[in-house]
């Protein structure tokens, strides 16, 4: 029997189970089996091929090597032969847009994209905890969702999601209303010096939330010795900001623009002064267990910004809305990046040139122990939702990273930062059936991930048309992803 024919199959055999909507399907009480699949389980094992996994309600509750008889009698078999199963994806940095409706298209889009977690880095006052909610009961279709309230930055906040202290008794005090409101973590945003970054993190720990960072006055360094549990942005909008000489970095500091031409020099010099203070920053990260989210994608799609044929590779078709300019939070997404477009194409050169040096750091963070996890900073500009955290595996794998490790990353390495790896995260007998099934093999070439069939989230099954109206996969060519040189052309 074809596997369309199986799949029906599958889905009238829970029929009392269905949603109204068609999207989504449960099996209480009974087993799901896929059967002859190979699984690649996030835990950097080599792959198992000709493996069952049995699912009952939520949870994997055996994974065997072969084919086993004497199922249950309602037991549902699918045979899998020539699929590819991984954990469900965590994209670590989500930002979501205000519109409820845009949020739904942006989740479900998420979801068809493989992805089962969300990290909310950010959101207006008691939102994210009511739209957390809303997922949980199953009112909303998404991925499941750990939330910030309104980040905490030093100055106003022109989006209306952040609140503005000046002192440590105000950060301390915001602190504490957002544990009273629910939220899962605190995050600061850039400005904030390092008095206010320590006096956070010290009242967010006593009362068991997690702190991650978007920062800029606190040097990494600083906040990795405060305690900090994560900090995002390791290109253009994060780490280059603090490995100037110090007359360079407050240079830096006093740039208003994004798009100046003194802060293009800044982030050129910062690249070729990079090496030393990376070297030292490395043993503080690693020591205190630092988490650090890069999002290389959104600093690719800003260098890049002057160049709209790059925008197909981040497919706006998928964008949750027609208008572009109310999803992105901007107006001028036809010209180019909003926020690098107007720089000249001789210092945009030099910027794509340097990429390959970004990459490199995040390389080394790797290869010496720092946590790294995949997030994409969507609710920003190019950033589609599900096509950029794809993008971001693949430039992962572009830094050297080898593809199982990069599907660890994408998968187990974001539920230990969420401390969440003792349910989600790999594929394991106990834990929550969080699966995507694949039809090519991802260790081939990790542009394979987009070749989705199906998502399982929580035991309940999901295909991208259902979701979005349009499958995700995209069929590729070639079988390599190699490190440019600074002189290479970089796609």
């Amino acid at each position: 029997m074809k596997i369309g024919h199986l799949l029906i199959l599958l889905i009238f055999s829970v029929a009392l189970n269905l949603w109204c909507s068609g999207e989504q399907a449960q099996i209480d009480g009974e087993l799901l089996v896929l059967e002859n699949v190979t699984l690649i389980d996030g835990t950097g094992a080599p792959p198992r091929q000709n493996t069952a996994i049995v699912i009952q309600g939520d949870r994997i509750v055996e994974i065997i090597n072969k084919r086993k008889n004497g199922y249950s009698d309602r037991a549902t078999v699918v045979n899998f032969a020539g699929r590819y199963v991984l954990p469900g994806f965590i994209d670590m940095h989500i930002h979501l847009a205000p519109d409820i409706e845009i949020q739904q298209k942006t989740l479900k889009t998420l979801l068809a994209f493989g992805i089962t977690t969300i990290r909310n880095a950010g959101a207006m006052r008691g939102a994210g905890v009511k739209l957390r909610e809303k997922i949980v009961s199953g009112e909303v279709i998404g991925p499941r969702m750990i939330t910030a309230g309104p980040f905490i930055l030093f100055q106003s906040d022109p989006y209306g999601a952040g609140v503005a202290v000046k002192t440590e008794s105000e950060i301390r005090k915001e602190v504490r209303v957002q544990k009273k409101s629910g939220v899962d973590i605190i995050k600061l945003q850039r400005g904030l010096p390092p008095n206010l970054v320590g006096a956070a993190i010290e009242e967010a720990h006593a009362r068991g939330l997690k702190v991650i960072g978007h920062l800029k006055k606190t040097r990494w360094m600083e906040a990795a010795r405060a305690g900090i549990d994560g900090i995002a942005h390791s290109g253009f909008n994060g780490l280059s900001w603090q490995v100037l000489p110090p007359d360079k970095q407050k240079e830096l500091l006093e740039l208003k623009s994004q798009g100046s031409t003194d802060l293009f020099k800044n982030y050129r010099e910062a690249l070729e002064h990079c090496a030393p203070y990376i070297d030292d920053l490395v043993s503080v990260l690693v020591e205190n267990r630092v988490e650090v989210n890069p999002t290389l994608v959104s600093t690719e799609a800003a260098w890049w910004g002057d160049d709209l044929s790059h925008l197909e590779k981040l497919e706006p078709q998928y964008a949750p809305e027609a208008n572009l300019s109310t999803w992105w939070w901007t107006d001028n997404w036809r010209e180019g990046h909003p926020y690098f477009s107007k720089w000249s194409s001789v210092e945009l050169a030099e910027l794509k040139a340097a990429f390959p040096k970004v990459l490199e750091i995040v390389r080394t963070f790797h290869q010496r122990g720092v946590l790294i996890t995949a997030g994409t900073d969507v609710g920003n500009p190019w950033m589609t939702p599900g096509v950029s955290f794809h993008r971001e595996l693949e430039l992962l794998a572009k830094a050297g990273i080898p593809a199982l490790e990069v599907l660890g990353i994408a998968t187990r390495n974001g539920a230990e930062a969420l401390d969440l790896l003792v349910e989600i995260g790999t594929v394991e007998e106990g834990k929550i059936a969080d699966l995507v099934i694949l039809t090519a093999n991802p260790l081939d070439d990790i542009r394979n991930t987009r070749e989705i069939e199906a998502v399982i989230k929580a035991g309940r099954w999901f295909e991208p048309k259902s979701l979005i109206g349009k499958a995700v996969a995209r069929k590729q060519t070639g079988s390599t992803v190699s490190v440019p040189s600074a002189n290479e052309k970089y796609d």
